[in-house]
């Protein structure tokens, strides 16, 4: 792999990585009874990873538009490679997924 696309999945990753983080902060004030101290950090920690993922996702646009299209080719193909057989092994047409929801 070459290392333009290895840039652009490190860049992907740390977007996944910061939204993912807020997120599980978000799940926290909303589940975990924190006392004023904690929200008040908690919402800190949010807004900070928030523009973590702004920063973030500009360095990939911008990284993006001046990057070859065969570099961006092959990062997109290696994701499709291994997406390629999850979405295939489902007997099942897509429309017709059965879903269940287990209540809590």
């Amino acid at each position: 792999m070459r290392k333009e696309v290895v840039e652009l999945e490190r860049l992907r990753q740390e977007i996944e990585q910061a939204e993912f983080e807020a997120g599980d902060k978000s799940d926290y004030i909303d589940y975990g009874k924190p006392n004023e101290k904690q929200l008040e950090q908690a919402k800190k920690f949010i807004a900070k990873k928030n523009e973590e993922t702004k920063l973030l996702m500009s360095q990939l646009k911008d990284l993006l538009l001046n990057t070859s299209q065969d570099i961006v080719d092959e990062w997109v193909n290696w994701h499709k490679s291994f997406l390629q057989p999850i979405t295939s092994a489902s007997s099942r047409p897509r429309n017709n997924a059965a879903v269940t929801i287990s209540p809590r």
